[in-house]
């Protein structure tokens, strides 16, 4: 699983992006906006990669493997965040447990779940419902279409 999305940063185009963006009418938050993500998923290869590839787009991101240090550290720095990218399954508490707790701290909080498994199982799109869920992403994911999704949430926030 990591593998595929190292090499997807091997291969990224920025202009790619670019082109994609002005397709869909999709505009960079202003410089004014909050740029910071926190990142959740058990494997720390995969908070890496996509820490240092959103680092390298400008975001500033707060990667954890750990779901209560997450929720702590969200709770000390809520208003800081612009967007939370969690895995679904993880060992100590899942993506849901985790995004709910985020979500009695910062109701409003865009967040973005990924998943190895089935997202269109009938408990994911019921759990998702329930909670807002903004988006899902399926691993394995290109960064591109990761960025794609963030800038979309991005600007959602920003209208």
């Amino acid at each position: 699983m990591s593998l595929e999305i190292s090499l997807a940063i091997d291969h990224y185009n920025t202009s790619d992006i670019t082109s994609d963006m002005r397709s869909s009418n999709l505009k960079k938050p202003s410089a004014s906006f909050s740029k910071n993500i926190l990142v959740l998923d058990d494997e720390l290869e995969i908070v890496s990669l996509i820490k240092h590839f959103l680092q390298r787009q400008g975001y500033r991101v707060f990667g954890f493997t750990d779901p209560m240090l997450a929720i702590e550290h969200f709770m000390l720095n809520s208003r800081n965040y612009s967007l939370v990218v969690c895995d679904v399954r993880m060992p100590a508490m899942n993506g849901f447990e985790c995004v709910k707790k985020m979500r009695e701290i910062v109701p409003s909080i865009k967040v973005i779940l990924m998943s190895a498994f089935d997202i269109n199982d009938p408990l994911y799109i019921g759990l998702s419902s329930s909670l807002k869920i903004n988006d899902f992403i399926q691993k394995p994911f290109s960064l591109k279409e990761l960025i794609f999704i963030i800038m979309k949430q991005l600007v959602k926030r920003a209208k």
